[in-house]
């Protein structure tokens, strides 16, 4: 397989490196004459290897910073010590370095080429074992923020993304609006139609909300037959027209359960907008939007209250 690696160290030291990892396999190579200069290029590229010469300055702080960043944590370090008198392996691997290799360059060369081929593979084997567990962590975290029956996402994962959005809205000074959806009598449906015809009605109900939002807005399934809606960029008035038309989308248009079945549906909604004094985490945007929303069904359902 294709890899790429960093290589940093004096200019002999390097070129002999190149020499011996080219002849055994097929590598990217970047080289780098310091530590510094490595840092820059670790930062950019997240090389999969990084090939350190244990003489330069800073040659453990470099396995050490890379290894304080989550990000880059993975990258696997080889420190080669090719001054056999100096012997600093156990700082090395104590401060982040993932080997230590003492080469001497006296050596024959096909016995220095299979010794650091077998060091590179080891390395990743351990690189390709991490990316691998990194994919399988990222699909099992779509799964737990998706919601099973509508494929939006979840109530986990609105916890999750509106402190990101409240934080981004306030830095870049720009409104948010939220909207809290409910269906009307779903409890009827459920009981009248069964649960089936009434899970089929939210997968409906979310398709349309998916089509007929923005782009940049996002609904989630919040929990039953309530959803959310976070409006990005999103005055108050704007958030209640939102709101406004989907109510009017959903009543006018029946929910066609199947060939013999099509339900009148209809909404309440309660919206609300990011104020000064609002937390970051957007409990208290969430409240307000919630405490509307039940003066909307108390106030006979089918309509929107919002203010702010």
């Amino acid at each position: 397989m294709s890899a790429s690696l960093i290589c940093v160290g004096e200019n002999n030291f390097r070129s002999t490196l190149q020499t011996l990892i080219h002849e055994s396999a097929t590598f990217s190579i970047e080289v780098a004459a310091n530590p510094f200069e490595a840092m820059q290029l670790v930062q950019v590229q997240h090389p999969d290897l990084v090939l350190i010469q244990a003489q330069q300055q800073g040659a453990i702080e470099l396995c050490e910073e890379i290894k304080i960043h989550n990000r880059l944590a993975w990258i696997y370090c080889i420190v080669i010590e090719d001054r056999p008198q100096v012997d600093g392996q156990i700082q090395a691997l104590e401060e982040g370095a993932d080997a230590y290799l003492k080469i001497d360059f006296q050596q024959p060369k096909p016995n220095l080429t299979r010794l650091l081929q077998a060091q590179l593979q080891i390395g990743l084997r351990q690189v390709l074992a991490y990316q691998n567990l990194m994919r399988e962590n990222d699909l099992l975290s779509s799964i737990a923020l998706s919601d099973p029956l509508t494929n939006l996402s979840n109530r986990r994962s609105l916890e999750w993304e509106l402190p990101r959005v409240i934080a981004n809205a306030r830095a870049r000074k720009q409104p948010i609006s939220l909207i809290i959806i409910d269906v009307d009598f779903f409890k009827v449906i459920n009981d009248t139609h069964g649960h089936l015809v009434g899970d089929r009605a939210l997968e409906i109900l979310a398709t349309r909300l998916q089509h007929n939002l923005r782009l940049y807005d996002t609904p989630y399934r919040y929990g039953g037959e309530e959803f959310v809606i976070i409006l990005s960029d999103t005055q108050s008035i704007e958030g209640e027209a939102i709101a406004n038309r989907i109510c009017q989308l959903i009543r006018e248009q029946p929910f066609v359960i199947n060939n013999d079945l099509a339900l009148n549906v209809t909404i309440s909604a309660g919206t609300a907008t990011l104020q000064p004094n609002d937390d970051s985490d957007g409990f208290s945007l969430l409240e307000r939007a919630d405490q509307r929303l039940l003066k909307a069904k108390s106030a006979g359902r089918d309509r929107v209250i919002g203010g702010d």
